[in-house]
């Protein structure tokens, strides 16, 4: 893929070709690493961290989400789901990557 970006005021426009190689090489080592793993990329919610947050989640990850008490909830049922911030979408991808690696290994 190719993402055009736009700098200044002035309409200048640049290509970000390492921006998406580094996110698409991410996602290879991901699908290499643990296959069959969901994944998520996403900006940072507050109290998130700064940035783009980033999910991977085991094939036989499940939650009941459900609401009750006048609040959502939800609740772990199996599988692993690990996640990684960072300024760098390809960054907060390894971040979550080697956090599930970690979460398999126990």
């Amino acid at each position: 893929g190719e993402i055009w970006l736009q700098f200044g005021s002035d309409a200048g426009v640049g290509r970000a070709w390492n921006y998406t190689a580094s996110i698409d090489a991410a996602l290879a080592l991901v699908e290499e690493v643990l296959p069959g793993w969901r994944y998520g990329l996403r900006t940072a919610w507050d109290g998130e961290g700064d940035g783009h947050y980033a999910w991977l989640a085991s094939p036989d990850y499940q939650v009941l989400t459900y609401h009750a008490g006048g609040e959502d909830r939800s609740d772990h049922i199996s599988g692993i789901r690990e996640f990684g911030v960072s300024a760098s979408p390809a960054i907060a991808i390894l971040i979550a990557l080697l956090n599930a690696i970690q979460g398999e290994q126990g």
